[in-house]
């Protein structure tokens, strides 16, 4: 028998809502980092949609499903792509992120956008969706060039 394991042979449990680091281990764990992905605060579009509405929406596999006023949102958990459709015509207006949804949703643009995220979660929320969102569509671009460049 091991002198590191008690009686039933299992190692010692680390408290995972204590802090980031195991006592004793020397490792931070996945879960509980620190730093700036800490601080990355953020409303999801389903989240968005909810605090709106008051719909709490169907979900199905990955997709939840909200139907508001004749437009419907479908929003993939995964990676928080949205499709919105209004009154069941036309190609979906799709995008990605809580801002985007505002813009294209409620047809903020993405200073209206930011102020309604200041004025009901927080300028740190703000800041950090907006840092996101800005990178989002850096990444979109970049892409869309690269692609331009390969024809």
């Amino acid at each position: 028998m091991s002198n590191t394991h008690d009686d039933t042979g299992m190692s010692p449990a680390s408290n995972l809502t204590g802090g980031p680091v195991s006592h004793g281990a020397g490792f931070e764990l996945a879960c509980c980092q620190v730093g700036a992905s800490a601080n990355a605060i953020w409303v999801s579009a389903a989240e968005l949609i909810y605090e709106l509405t008051g719909e709490p929406g169907k979900v199905v596999r990955n997709t939840i499903t909200f139907d508001v006023e004749g437009t419907t949102i479908d929003v993939d958990l995964l990676n928080g792509a949205f499709a919105l459709k209004k009154d069941g015509k036309g190609d979906p207006i799709e995008g990605r992120k809580a801002i985007d949804l505002l813009m294209k949703w409620k047809g903020y643009d993405f200073d209206q956008a930011i102020e309604y995220v200041i004025e009901n979660y927080s300028l740190d929320h703000a800041m950090a969706m907006a840092k996101d969102f800005g990178a989002m569509k850096v990444q979109m671009l970049s892409e869309r060039m690269s692609a331009k460049k390969g024809d």
